[in-house]
């Protein structure tokens, strides 16, 4: 039984501790997932099973054999979180690591806060919070030895979940204590380490989940499996706005395993349903799929739809040039650029991109009358929990969401529209079911980028970039469900670099609708800027016949805290800008004699409060073959809880940027997607992925994202070296669709 001692309300008067919608309270028990749907470290369900533990609070319960069970709050989606959290828990704890169970939390809003995962912004906005936390639990295990000790807390210390009394030579481990330490009222003020002395935090540690994910124990959401439980799948509109006219199941029937067909209700806003369509259940994930084959379906033609990609990339300069909103002046562009020495003017243009995940969406219901429970792959559970409640009629108390292992998220699974899917049939079948999509399912009715074009022109004056102007034309994500007042908010970022030193600047955007789902892939409007800013500043050093590198020290001036109104400001530093070229430049020895054919390409960009320059060398065959030799990053994301996770989290930002440069296309035709699977879709082949050299730096600085950082500058390296090997500009996405050839 665990043991319980405070309330939550004991722990918030003495604590306030409210971060970025986050509040460690104390907890009741039994709250916290039973043990056989918890993932934890090293698959010992057994030892969170049956531990008899004391609760310390809702991050922190403590078993007499000294494990201790750090709960995970967020989702695990592949960049770390559920080791860099209870990391710092356990920091401030003095906490023997390899003593350390992780638990994945329950979604609840009331004792966790906001849960989702996105932005890079996991670790940066509940760092403190957790710290004081582990201080907390340290400081109630060190009074709970003194008083048994009868000695003086400040004579006390802890190392590896032990509190030491020296002058005694006693000592007792957090497992003897936690019962008594439970009983003491917490403090209102607790002291926090000094970086120097941290013994976890800034330490490079593998992933707690390492083993279950090479082992095969690793559970995702398809992976769930409940008793009696049936399998889904849904015969969606190919075109968005399109509708079911007519079907014909007579050779459906046929299927052994066939249970019902039903229809879907039509796409509803507040429930994240985008589609209608046709539910096919079966006993058996096969049985569903052939069923869905076999079916006949007539469907109506949607009001607007796109020929090909040529329609994509007209329709998007039309709008620009006709419909265009200016978002950001300073100075005066026209009068600048018409008074200009040189003027330079380039048009970019972007492909709709896939996510792309490894694991396709799914979701499993078990409703009953009085109870929903939920088993999902999401970014955003406190966000399903709130559609199970709207879909079923069920309070929110009554709504259980169990978030599985995610096999990629990048940004779909920010969206729920699979939950609110397997919501809606478990409420028509009133029974367990899983809806799962194919792969073909997950490519086709995908979230994707959204496709987008850039103009820009830039006038010089005395050799200096004097006046500059962009124009950008996408389907905002922000506007695809319903209006916004800031359409362009996550689509082009005019505080941001080459643009904030500028004395007369003109940022315009165009909100144009497409037809096609969008919404956010990871670095949202970051990965097509930085494509088009960065190439553009390289046409600018070749037009004026300087180094590009040059070219960008001279353009950032002295040292200056630029304002920036948007997520990673508020400031933009140009010190650090130049501290990242800098090393980069120096450690990919930019300008050094390379071989025929081979040649190194350029690019800067700040991604959410990060500032990454990278340099890619490239070799590019005559007869147009690419080969990309190294990849160089300097990095500045502050202060690093664990450095080999982070050196993975750049690391897969630039390997996943270098596949989207070089291969992601998604393209339409007749308004449907063409992309139905990898074999349409190529992806980086490991001979064709470098190993970056990533060099981090001020690292004593705050702490800020990692997960997209590294993606941004990527297109804009590649594309620069591609030019200064053929002369080439690359002036549309991907790569793969250019002829390189030269002679």
């Amino acid at each position: 039984m665990n043991k319980k001692r405070y309330t939550r309300r004991d722990f918030v008067k003495v604590s306030t501790l409210v971060t970025g919608g986050l509040m460690a309270g104390f907890s009741i028990p039994g709250l916290a997932l039973p043990g056989e749907r918890s993932l934890i470290r090293n698959a010992d369900k057994d030892w969170i099973a049956d531990l008899d533990t004391t609760q310390m609070n809702v991050f922190v319960k403590i078993a007499p054999n000294n494990k201790i069970i750090i709960q995970a709050p967020y989702p695990e989606i592949g960049q770390g979180i559920r080791t860099s959290l209870p990391l710092i828990i356990a920091d401030e704890m003095d906490a023997d690591w390899d003593m350390v169970l992780i638990e994945q939390a329950e979604t609840n809003k009331e004792e966790f806060g906001s849960q989702f995962v996105g932005g890079s912004t996991a670790v940066k906005r509940s760092l403190h919070l957790l710290r004081k936390t582990g201080a907390i639990i340290k400081d109630l295990l060190i009074r709970a030895a003194a008083n048994q000790w009868e000695v003086n807390a400040e004579e006390c210390t802890c190392e590896k979940s032990f509190v030491y009394h020296l002058a005694s030579n006693k000592k007792l481990s957090y497992g003897d204590l936690a019962e008594k330490a439970a009983l003491l009222s917490p403090l209102e003020e607790v002291p926090l380490k000094e970086k120097a002395a941290y013994t976890l935090m800034g330490k490079a540690h593998k992933k707690v989940d390492v083993k279950n994910i090479v082992s095969g124990t690793y559970e995702y959401g398809m992976d769930v499996n409940l008793e009696n439980m049936l399998f889904a799948v849904i015969l969606r509109p190919p075109v968005l706005g399109s509708k079911l006219a007519h079907y014909k199941d007579t050779k459906a029937k046929e299927i052994n395993g066939l249970v019902s067909i039903f229809e879907i209700p039509e796409p509803k806003e507040d429930f994240d349903v985008h589609r209608g369509g046709l539910v096919i259940v079966a006993k058996t994930s096969y049985a569903a799929i052939q069923a869905r084959k076999a079916l006949e379906v007539k469907w109506t033609k949607g009001e607007f739809y796109l020929a090909n990609n040529k329609h994509v990339y007209k329709e998007l300069w039309t709008k620009l040039e006709t419909q265009s909103t200016n978002i950001k002046t300073v100075g005066n562009f026209k009068e600048a650029y018409s008074q200009a020495d040189k003027t330079i003017e380039a048009h970019y243009e972007l492909p709709f991109v896939a996510h792309a995940n490894s694991e396709p969406q799914n979701t499993t219901v078990r409703l009953s009358p009085d109870y929903c429970e939920i088993w999902s792959p999401t970014q955003v559970p406190n966000y399903v929990r709130d559609l199970a409640t709207k879909i079923t009629g069920l309070s929110l108390n009554q709504v259980e969401v169990f978030v599985s292992g995610v096999g990629g998220g990048f940004g779909r699974r920010l969206e729920a529209d699979y939950a609110a899917e397997a919501l809606y049939i478990a409420k028509h079948l009133k029974k367990p079911v899983k809806l799962f999509w194919t792969r073909e399912d997950d490519f086709t009715f995908d979230y994707f980028r959204s496709a987008g074009v850039h103009s820009l022109q830039a006038g010089i004056k005395n050799g200096q970039i004097n006046a500059w102007k962009v124009s950008h034309a996408s389907s905002s994500v922000l506007t695809f469900k319903t209006p916004h007042e800031k359409p362009w908010q996550y689509e082009i970022y005019p505080d941001n670099y080459p643009l904030a030193p500028i004395p007369n600047l003109s940022v315009n955007y165009c909100d144009v609708k497409l037809n096609i789902a969008v919404a956010s892939l990871r670095a949202p409007g970051h990965s097509s800027t930085a494509y088009a800013d960065g190439c553009f500043m390289d046409e600018i050093a070749h037009a004026l016949k300087k180094d590009p590198i040059s070219l960008h020290l001279e353009h950032l001036g002295g040292n200056a805290k630029w304002p920036y109104d948007s997520h990673g400001g508020p400031f933009l530093d140009s010190k650090r800008i130049k501290e990242v070229i800098l090393k980069v430049k120096k450690e990919a020895q930019w300008g050094k004699p390379l071989a025929k054919g081979s040649a190194q390409g350029f690019a800067f960009h700040f991604t959410f409060g990060g500032y990454v320059a990278l340099i890619t060398q490239l070799k590019i065959a005559e007869n147009g073959k690419l080969k990309v030799e190294k990849i160089t990053a300097a990095v500045d994301i502050g202060e690093l809880i664990n450095p080999s996770g982070a050196h993975e989290q750049i690391s897969g930002g630039i390997i996943d940027g270098l596949n989207m440069t070089l291969n992601s296309l998604i393209s339409v035709r007749e308004g449907k997607i063409e992309q139905d699977n990898y074999h349409k879709y190529p992806m980086l082949r490991m001979e064709e992925a470098p190993n970056p050299d990533i060099f981090f730096i001020n690292t004593q600085a705050a702490l800020e994202g990692v997960g997209e950082m590294g993606l941004p500058p990527v297109a804009a390296s590649v594309c620069n070296a591609i030019f200064a090997i053929t002369g080439k500009r690359i002036r549309s996405l991907p790569v793969r669709i250019h002829d390189l050839s030269y002679s």
